[in-house]
């Protein structure tokens, strides 16, 4: 398959009315074609149409953009391609098409929540507009030999309340659809998983369509939806029918991280594809990011074994800017060499668990839809799990992302993460105890395991035998403090005596655990003081009170493991004592030896890679800091080879330079030197 070979790949917006003879005037196919080989690219992804929902080919059933004047741009780019041996990826924007909005107006979504504006006109998949993007799908597939197809924006916009869903969901559910957002609710926590199930449904009509007329092309759907909260209504499930996972990212370094980690969780197929734009983001088209920038955000792929893609964006006009490409080009030549290397099973001791279900804000319950503020939401079990990738990266312990997808390979690791899963079903539960009665550890936060994927709530834990503790009371909202009642926990948290939170905390009471810390409140009631009385205690903050005698961090054995529980999200915190003291609780979870270990700064991230067929471990180093990406930094590398073997030798790849190490412990040292953004070493046994 071409996505196997081909890891160096661009992708030009194309998202241009035609209310202006000016635009695209000037867009000419083998200039386009000589900037994406002048840029490096193994790949060209090319836009069939755009948002605007104006089409680049000759199409019969939508509407060309008046810019070609008749010309197939997308055909002959297509053409050309071949020729110079690039492959082709066909862009097809789903559900954002303007032009069918314009002409369609009972195809139109009637959204609510939506993070968009008003230039985008969005059509519901639920309506007749699913005919005519088949029918365009259809004609794209049959008169083109594109390698393969990405479809944009699979997901709602909103929630919609068009005729069309309300009368599906009438007919399937016998009700209306509710409009007050409450995750409490089993009518409401229904009504979100069957606009789950609608989108799953329609992306595998869309996957299907093209398998159909055209079985050589592969296909895929953007999937960067995965870190979008319930709004999009993205199941992910929708893997299924994606032939490799691929979206576009714009987040902070642990962010993109993070991602590539979701992605082999959610699916065998690979390499993914991450992309990025090359300007700062989508909404500004001049502002290059940094060389810096650039550099550490692409070599998150290689590091992940994933390909890599650039976005650029046309200019009104049609042009390009050929400096952008010989930019782009310099950055491909970097990454090339790394390409026959890459491959192979991540390798973690942690696993930090991903719910699809938890993806909202319990504080928006009882809104009515009309109320949900614009943009994206908060998400308190993202926070957690974003939190707790982040003190793992710094603090170099080796881990991975696991899902439902995946919950029967639990046993691979040694510690399974729960940060604040705000829905859990039984098939959950039973595989979490599972995992911990055979020796498995377990760190979990917050609300975990309080409130079922059905909406209701459960009387105790359904994860309370585990914890060896039990629900005592209501939720404390506000301000409180972890107090240390442990001696491990006050060397972490020093010189410190407490950590401040301000999340909220559970009351509960233990039945067989141990307490590690326990819950602090302020002298005085935060919410109240003024200038008359004895009402606050100090003018500018609200120091903590008595220790309390309340756990608020419990130990825990259960069967043949080990867990802890945190009764507020500490790990969501990003400060340094809370990334300092979850890293050191993971620490004491983790009873066997780890896949490796570094001493390095903590804006290096380690990435380890088993490549059974060819007997190695694959090392990546990765400088996640654009702004030290100048600055050589060393790291001292302690890696295991798997149990059974012995290792033969250490080599920096790609050139083959055997590195000198020792074998101490049952670990292989070596040390890397004056590495700036990235490095990759292959640890050889036999």
């Amino acid at each position: 398959m071409w996505y196997k070979m081909h890891w160096s790949r661009i992708l030009v917006d194309m998202h241009i009315p035609d209310w202006d003879t000016r635009f695209l005037a000037k867009l000419n196919p083998e200039r386009y074609v000589d900037l994406m080989e002048k840029g490096g690219a193994t790949c060209a992804m090319v836009y069939a149409n755009s948002h605007v929902g104006l089409c680049y080919y000759p199409t019969k059933v939508g509407r060309m953009h008046h810019g070609l004047k008749g010309r197939d741009f997308f055909g002959k780019v297509l053409e050309l391609s071949h020729k110079r041996g690039l492959s082709v990826v066909a862009y097809y924007s789903l559900i954002f098409n303007n032009r069918a909005y314009i002409e369609h107006p009972e195809w139109r979504t009637i959204a609510y929540g939506s993070p968009w504006t008003v230039r985008y006109g969005t059509c519901c998949p639920n309506s007749p507009y699913r005919d005519f993007t088949l029918a365009q799908i259809e004609e794209i597939c049959s008169g083109y030999d594109c390698d393969g197809i990405f479809f944009d924006m699979t997901f709602w916009p909103g929630i919609c309340y068009c005729p069309h869903c309300i009368a599906r969901y009438r007919r399937e559910e016998g009700k209306e659809p509710p409009r007050v957002i409450d995750w409490q609710d089993p009518e409401w926590v229904r009504f979100q998983r069957v606009r789950e199930k609608w989108l799953d449904e329609f992306s595998g009509v869309i996957t299907k369509k093209v398998r159909s007329v055209n079985p050589k092309m592969t296909v895929t759907h953007q999937f960067s939806t995965v870190l979008w909260d319930w709004r999009l209504g993205v199941p992910f499930s929708m893997a299924e029918h994606c032939d490799y996972l691929s979206g576009d990212f714009y987040g902070e370094a642990i962010q993109q991280s993070i991602v590539c980690k979701i992605f082999f969780s959610l699916s065998g197929k690979r390499p993914f594809e991450f992309h990025t734009s090359r300007c700062l983001d989508l909404t500004d088209h001049v502002t290059m990011k940094s060389t810096q920038r650039l550099e550490t955000q692409a070599f998150i792929a290689p590091a992940h074994s994933s390909a890599f893609m650039f976005i650029d964006a046309i200019n009104l006009d049609g042009t390009l800017n050929e400096g952008v490409y010989t930019q782009i080009r310099s950055l491909f030549d970097k990454m090339a060499p790394y390409e026959s290397e890459l491959g192979g099973e991540l390798c973690a001791d942690v696993a930090v668990y991903y719910s699809q279900e938890s993806r909202f804000n319990p504080k928006e319950n009882g809104k009515h839809v009309t109320q949900i503020e614009q943009g994206m939401n908060r998400m308190p079990h993202w926070d957690a799990v974003l939190g707790s990738c982040r003190s793992l990266q710094q603090a170099h312990i080796p881990f991975g992302i696991v899902t439902k997808h995946n919950l029967s390979e639990l046993k691979k690791y040694q510690v399974l993460v729960l940060p604040d899963v705000l829905f859990m079903d039984m098939d959950e539960v039973d595989a979490i105890k599972n995992f911990v009665s055979r020796g498995g550890s377990l760190y979990a936060s917050y609300r975990t395991s309080i409130n079922k994927t059905d909406g209701t709530t459960a009387s105790d834990f359904l994860l309370a035998d585990v914890f060896g503790v039990s629900l005592s009371g209501s939720e404390q909202k506000g301000l409180a403090y972890f107090t240390p009642a442990d001696s491990r926990l006050k060397d972490w948290m020093s010189p410190q005596d407490h950590i401040i939170h301000s999340g909220g905390l559970i009351s509960i009471k233990t039945r067989s655990a141990e307490v590690l810390a326990t819950r602090t409140l302020p002298y005085t009631d935060p919410d109240k003081g003024d200038i008359f009385g004895k009402t606050f205690s100090s003018i500018h903050s609200n120091p903590p009170g008595p220790s309390g005698k309340e756990p608020s961090i419990i130990f825990n054995k259960f069967g043949k493991g080990h867990v802890i529980y945190a009764t507020g999200a500490l790990e969501s915190v990003d400060y340094d004592v809370n990334r300092r003291v979850f890293a050191n609780l993971i620490r004491i979870l983790l009873r066997k030896p780890v896949w490796f270990e570094a001493k390095a700064h903590q804006a290096v991230e380690v990435v380890l890679f088993h490549q059974v067929d060819r007997k190695r471990m694959l090392i990546s180093i990765l400088n996640s800091n654009d702004e030290l990406a100048d600055i050589p930094f060393d790291v001292h590398l302690r890696v295991r080879v798997p149990d059974g073997f012995k290792p033969f030798r250490i080599v920096q790849l790609p050139d083959l330079e055997v590195l000198e190490h020792n074998i101490r412990n049952g670990y292989v040292e070596t040390q890397g030197n004056d590495v700036k953004i990235f490095a990759m070493l292959g640890l050889e046994y036999r």
